[in-house]
């Protein structure tokens, strides 16, 4: 019988994170909106970035095929960090993304088992900030780890001493925010030169980044949305892979961008303590 990827990854990934369910609006930080970029990237746990010389990569290994890194020069204003497991195969591997929950950093990933599996099977593991710990799936965040997937993919193809992603069998899983903009993510880059997902697992994501908002939040900050969902509703749609705005009842069709993956290989999970009433 011919082997298939997709059912070895639904026989793989068991969600082993740990924390809150999605978030309700009066878990939101207040953060003013008059706060500098410096104090707000402080606030979020992100690093701002001014250079414009293109991607350039930094790391430092902390363990067995372990490595902490950061690439630099996205364009977004954001430096993007992440953790990244490198196989000891020179053939082609699948990689995994782990996308942490709402107010986490990198140290989300250590929650799980993933590391040990991911070198057990000899497997890509990446897991990226996204800018910073309350992204929600912002379109710099998405960019940055577009970026990320484009720049690595590159890398590995050109260092001749480790191996290429199989671009198609890159995975992703995520819980809360990280499962919500995972699959917002998934839904809007589909190009199969960018590394595509074959197939997700969202565990309790948040769906609608609109149904969230809550005046004096971190979303009104320049640096976030901006503002409410009725002043920027495009930027709230393009975070979400389905709108309940203005409606926390209807899915907004017009933006319901998950559409876009009618053959994805998806899971999707709810915890029952979800104050999500949708």
């Amino acid at each position: 019988m011919q082997w298939n990827p997709h059912r070895a990854f639904a026989a793989l990934l068991i969600l082993s994170t740990f924390g809150l369910a999605a978030q309700s609006p009066s878990q939101i930080p207040r953060l003013s909106p008059d706060m500098s970029a410096a104090e707000f990237a402080d606030a979020v746990g992100g690093t701002l970035d001014n250079c414009m010389n293109g991607p350039t990569l930094t790391w430092v290994q902390i363990g067995p095929q372990l490595y902490h890194c950061r690439l630099s020069g996205i364009g977004t204003g954001w430096k993007e960090e992440f953790l990244l497991v490198l196989p000891t195969s020179t053939t082609k591997r699948p990689v995994l993304v782990f996308w942490h929950k709402y107010g986490w950093e990198l140290s989300d990933l250590y929650n799980t088992t993933y590391i040990q599996e991911a070198i057990a099977r000899d497997w890509y593991l990446i897991a990226p900030l996204g800018a910073h710990r309350y992204h929600f799936g912002i379109d710099y965040a998405q960019e940055n780890i577009r970026v990320l997937m484009c720049y690595m993919g590159h890398w590995v193809g050109q260092a001749g001493n480790v191996a290429d992603f199989d671009g198609e069998r890159i995975y992703g899983v995520g819980f809360s925010m990280g499962g919500g903009a995972l699959t917002s993510y998934a839904s809007r880059h589909l190009d199969p030169t960018e590394y595509p997902y074959a197939a997700i697992v969202n565990h309790t994501g948040t769906m609608s980044i609109a149904h969230l908002y809550a005046p004096g939040s971190i979303f009104d900050h320049p640096l976030m949305f901006g503002g409410g969902p009725n002043q920027f509703r495009f930027r709230y749609a393009i975070a979400s892979p389905i709108s309940l705005y203005p409606n926390p009842g209807v899915v907004d069709l017009k933006s319901d961008l998950i559409r876009n993956v009618p053959n994805l290989h998806a899971w999707t999970f709810t915890a029952e303590n979800d104050p999500h009433t949708n």
